[in-house]
């Protein structure tokens, strides 16, 4: 049985370009997250969530809160960043959602 090395498990090989992927998804890690603020722009300047699901961003919420702790267990700086804004972002919505209208089934 051979023993199975960290990064290359999936592929059999490190990647070549490997600071290049870690720094792309550095940039995506942040970026990614900001597309869910115009949803919740949208909600709290025109007052209506009327079709926002809330139970649907409530387990999104409680999913991106268990990410956040295995990013905190395991040290995964990058897994941190990126469902901290995402969990900043789906709450922003889920607020929205319980003040303007959403729709709890």
């Amino acid at each position: 049985m051979t023993k199975i090395h960290k990064h290359k498990f999936i592929f059999g090989h490190e990647h070549k370009n490997k600071k290049f992927v870690d720094r792309l998804t550095y940039v995506a890690a942040v970026v990614e997250p900001f597309f869910l603020y115009p949803q919740a722009l949208q909600i709290f300047r025109h007052g209506d969530a009327s079709g926002i699901s809330i139970p649907s961003w409530i387990a999104i919420d409680f999913f991106t809160a268990t990410w956040i702790w295995y990013a905190l267990v395991h040290k995964q700086r990058m897994i941190f960043i990126y469902q901290a804004l995402f969990f900043i972002a789906n709450s922003l919505i889920l607020v929205g959602a319980i003040m303007y209208g959403g729709k709890w089934f």
